[in-house]
Parts: structure tokens; C-alpha cells; sequence
């Protein structure tokens, strides 16, 4: 009866730490899968994507945009089978060592079984085990050894029963390991593949980069024209926002100085209009507060008490002007708490150029400058809103594209290359909103959204907003 306790507290210890390891090891195996399955999403975009460009020679500095992202996304999912397969032998090695376990244990409980079966046999006789009861000294004992009998009979049945559970688990273990075995050389032959295709692409982007160096003036037009656009839609971008914050800094002043008017006095609407300049207010207000003043001195026998001079209303700067309202400072606050975990502003697209000064992929002596990211997507694809909140321009660029620019509070997002454009200034957005169709280049058979985040008048790094 030790023995089977013993037993059956190692296999319900077993049990646990199987079951706390096999949770673990699904998470971290279902967090690769999911890895592995977006890259090669990434991938099948990026040759679908090879594919509309390739009857077009005119494009081959696209082709290299998107070849040289897809050898990055191969480059990941390369290092992503090698960490399932590191994930995988650990978990052979792991069940290796758990088989051994039970097999050690499934010996040990057969050789229980053997000893209960040889003393069994020893008193097989109906007439022995009688023998063994009347031979008792007491009817006390007679009883405790009627317990034993049946204790033993029960404990061999338990035996039998644990026994054939401690192998089926055996077996069970045996057939995950082999099915562990087979899934990782399955992902070893995947692994030789990805890097073979990976070896074909760098030799296809080496001879497109070859064939673009030798049209090298033709190529440093095309890149000097793009960074003029990328230029010109920066300034475009910076001219509206500057527009904002001083419309915002002239609605805290007039709001300011309204209150100040209220205070002594005047009524909007009777004294004075929104229409009113604020000089002629200001006018207004010093007048009127004259008249207090002379008023409050009529009315009191004794001298007149100093009364501080009410502040000039502020011509310079307001503080947080574009979050003077307890709305824009909500907005502010929940896009800023945000960060990292902003949708994307299409459906399925990869990144072609990062933000931020870079070298050119193919002529590696020019550096560019990128002030957002420009995403590659299908035909068709629609720019959504990342974020809840307000058309602040829609800008129409030199190639006949469009760009929309959203206010978030303090923040500004921008979406630049769209046609079919569904939304214009003042327009209150909805976070996922439609807000045009991404602009396809047919001269050069690429559809890209082009995608900026700005806090004020500061352009940062789209991709530590948007989720990974």
C-alpha cells in the first residue's frame, strides 16, 4: 500500500509539472506560429506585389524597394524557424527525458504486479486463505485479516488499472514525440528552402541594382524628384499645422479675453459680437472698466481702495493652445496613451521605406530622408484612420494625388498618395474610418500609402505608434 501512495504522488507531481510545461509551451509555440504565418503573409504580398511590377521595366527601382523588404521579411521568418526549432528540440529533449520517467515507472509497477501475482499465487487456495482467517487467535483478528484479503485483491486491481495508464501515457508520450520529430523536419527542409530562395533573391536584387547603376543619372533624377515631392509635402504639411496652432492660440486669447469682458460687466451680443475685433474690445473693456471704477469711488465715503490693473490680454504664445478644450486634451491624452498600439492604416501592406535618414537601396552613396513610412498594398486598397478625430486639410499634390491631414488633439496623422478622397476639412473621423482610395502609379506599377505621425509641429517615427 507505500508503494502504490508513492506511486501515485509521483505520477499526480508528474502530472503538474507536465501540465504547467505543456501550457508554456503552447503559448510560446502558438506565439511563433502566429509569427511565422504574418511573415509569410508578408511574403506572398511582397510577391504578389514583384509580380503586377514585373511587365513594367520602367519600375525597377519599385521592383528593388519591394525585393529588398521581402529579403528582410525572409531574413525574419528564417530567424523565426530557427527559434521553433531550438523550441522543438527542447521539447524533444523535455519528452525524452519524461519518457524515460515512465518507463522507469512502468517497470517499477511491474514488478509491484509480479510481486502481488506471486504471493497471490502462494495463497491461491480458497482453503489457504480459509485457513489464514480461522487460524486467527480472536475474532478481532479474524476480521483485520478479512480487511487484508480484500485490501490485497483491491490494491491488485489498482495495480492492473495503473499499470495499463502508466503505458497508455506511455505510448501517448511516444507519439507526440515522434510527431515532434516529424514536425521538425518539416521546418529543417522549410528552413533549407527559405534560405535558398533567400540566396536567389539576393542575387536577383544584386543584378537589378547592377542594371539600375549603369542608367545612374536617369536614377539620381527619379530619387532627387521623390525627395523634392517628400519636401514639398513636408512644408505643405508644416504651413497647415502652423495654421492650427494659431487658430488655436487666437480662439484661447479670444476666449480669454471674453472672460475678462464678462468679468466687468459687458454682455456678448448687446455690448459687443464675435465679429467685434479684439482691439476694439480691449477698448471696451478699459472704458467699462473706468466706469466701474468711477462708480464704485461715487458710492464710497471713504478712500477708495487700489484696485490691481487687469492683465493685458496675451499676444504671445498660449500654452497647449491646440488642447485649450477639455475635449482636445481627451483626445490628446488617449492617442498619446496609445503608443504602440495604433492600427495600421490599411488592411495588408509591408513597409518599403522605413522613417528617418537612410541609404539608398540602390544608390548607397545618397542618403534620403523619410519623414514618415511608405507602405506597399494591392490595387484598390483603402487609407483608413488610425485614431479617432478631425480633418484638418486636404492637400492636393503635384502628381495629381492627395493627401488628408487629421487632428488628434496636439497630434496630427497624414496619409498621403490617395485618390477617391471621402472626407474634407472640418469633417469629425472615426478611428478605422475610409478615408480614401491608396493612389495606384501606373508609369511605375506601384500602389503606396505614404503614413506620418506629428505631435505639433514635430514629425516622429510612425512605427513606435502602430502595433507590431
Amino acid at each position: 500500500m507505500d508503494i502504490l501512495r508513492c506511486v501515485g504522488k509521483v505520477a499526480c507531481i508528474l502530472a503538474l509539472s507536465v501540465g504547467a510545461l505543456c501550457a508554456q509551451s503552447i503559448s510560446q509555440k502558438e506565439k511563433l506560429q502566429q509569427q511565422r504565418a504574418k511573415l509569410l503573409d508578408e511574403i506572398k504580398l511582397a510577391n504578389f506585389l514583384l509580380q503586377e511590377n514585373k511587365a513594367n521595366q520602367a519600375n525597377s527601382l519599385t521592383i528593388i524597394e519591394t525585393l529588398s523588404q521581402k529579403i528582410k521579411i525572409r531574413e525574419q521568418l528564417i530567424d523565426n524557424l530557427e527559434a521553433e526549432l531550438q523550441f522543438i528540440q527542447q521539447d524533444i529533449e523535455q519528452s525524452t527525458r519524461e519518457i524515460l520517467e515512465l518507463e522507469k515507472e512502468v517497470q517499477t509497477q511491474r514488478d509491484n504486479y509480479a510481486e502481488m501475482i506471486r504471493r497471490a499465487y502462494n495463497s491461491r487456495s480458497r482453503h489457504a486463505r480459509l485457513m489464514f482467517i480461522l487460524s486467527s487467535q480472536n475474532a478481532y483478528q479474524a476480521i483485520r485479516r478479512m480487511q487484508y484479503l480484500r485490501q490485497l485483491a483491491n490494491a491488485r486491481r489498482r495495480q492492473i488499472h495503473l499499470t495499463i495508464e502508466k503505458e497508455k501515457l506511455l505510448q501517448e508520450q511516444i507519439a507526440r514525440l515522434q510527431a515532434r520529430k516529424n514536425s521538425q523536419q518539416k521546418l529543417l527542409a522549410s528552413q533549407v528552402d527559405e534560405r535558398n530562395q533567400l540566396s536567389a533573391e539576393k542575387k536577383m536584387l544584386e543584378e537589378l541594382v547592377r542594371t539600375l547603376n549603369i542608367q545612374n543619372r536617369q536614377l539620381e533624377r527619379q530619387i532627387a524628384e521623390k525627395q523634392k515631392q517628400s519636401k514639398d509635402l513636408e512644408r505643405e504639411i508644416q504651413r497647415l499645422i502652423a495654421l492650427e496652432i494659431r487658430r488655436a492660440r487666437e480662439a484661447a486669447e479670444r476666449k480669454a479675453l471674453e472672460e475678462r469682458a464678462a468679468s466687468e460687466g459687458l454682455v456678448k451680443g448687446k455690448d459687443y459680437t464675435a465679429r467685434t475685433p479684439n482691439t476694439e474690445l480691449e477698448k471696451l473693456i478699459a472704458r467699462k472698466r473706468a466706469q466701474n471704477d468711477a462708480a464704485r469711488r461715487a458710492a464710497t465715503a471713504s478712500a477708495p481702495a487700489s484696485r490691481p490693473e487687469a492683465p493685458a490680454a496675451s499676444t504671445g504664445p498660449v500654452a497647449d493652445a491646440l488642447k485649450s478644450t477639455p475635449e482636445a486634451r481627451q483626445l490628446a491624452a488617449n492617442f498619446a496613451a496609445n503608443r504602440a498600439r495604433l492600427p495600421w492604416p490599411v488592411d495588408r501592406g509591408i513597409v518599403v521605406q522605413r522613417y528617418g535618414k537612410q541609404q539608398h537601396e540602390v544608390a548607397k552613396y545618397v542618403v534620403v530622408e523619410n519623414p514618415g513610412i511608405n507602405i506597399a498594398t494591392e490595387k484598390g486598397s483603402k487609407a483608413k484612420a488610425v485614431f479617432d478625430g478631425e480633418v484638418t486639410g486636404v492637400l492636393q499634390l503635384p502628381d495629381g494625388s492627395m493627401a488628408v491631414l487629421l487632428k488628434h488633439g496636439n497630434f496630427f496623422t497624414v496619409y498621403a498618395n490617395l485618390i477617391n478622397v471621402l472626407v474634407k476639412s472640418g469633417d469629425k473621423i472615426k478611428n478605422r474610418q475610409e478615408l480614401g482610395t491608396v493612389f495606384t502609379d501606373f508609369k511605375e506599377g506601384k500602389t503606396i500609402l505614404h503614413f506620418e505621425v506629428w505631435e505639433e509641429s514635430r514629425h516622429m517615427d510612425p512605427m513606435l505608434w502602430l502595433q507590431k
